[in-house]
């Protein structure tokens, strides 16, 4: 038994397992992850509500905990692993969002109203703003630029397609 290892297990308080885990000792750094992992993780999950994302973002930042050991300044432990587990979570947060927003682009819809027969104009402007709106989640001055429409007459037209989608379901 080494030196280091004996006098960790009579550690228990939080500055000398701190103290300990800086000096690079594993068994400290151990104990440091078997008192305040369940807690870390939970403050995680109010950021990411699928737990094994929250279990991977807690592997993480008790790696970026370890790796960044020699930066701890002696004073509160948790608050210092709380924001290392908060700047993980929001990064991974943050990496998520742009790989669903590379794999959803938005089309942008080439309407012409001249380009509408008369008779199936008013249908088809319905059609048009019902998909910007509902399917292709833009907004009321996104579609009304879209479509070089105003927005109270969008707005309009989005009742009457919802009142004739309503009509057809009877």
């Amino acid at each position: 038994m080494t030196v280091s290892s004996s006098v960790i297990s009579l550690v228990d308080t939080e500055p000398e397992l701190a103290a300990e885990m800086c000096a690079g000792n594993r068994e400290a750094f151990g104990k440091i992850y078997t008192r305040y992992a369940p807690t870390l993780l939970g403050c995680i999950l109010k950021l990411v509500t699928d737990k094994k994302d929250a279990e991977t973002i807690l592997q993480h930042s008790f790696i970026e905990i370890w790796n960044n050991r020699q930066d701890f300044n002696g004073a509160g432990l948790f608050v210092w692993m709380l924001r290392i587990a908060k700047v993980t979570a929001l990064s991974f947060i943050n990496e998520r969002q742009k790989t669903i927003n590379s794999e959803i682009q938005k089309p942008v819809p080439i309407v012409d109203i001249n380009d509408i027969p008369d008779k199936n104009r008013a249908y088809s402007i319905e059609k048009a703003v019902l998909e910007l709106l509902y399917f292709n989640n833009y907004s009321l001055k996104e579609a009304s630029g879209i479509l070089k429409i105003k927005e109270p007459e969008i707005k309009k037209m989005l009742r009457s397609a919802l009142n004739n989608l309503k009509n057809l379901a009877r």
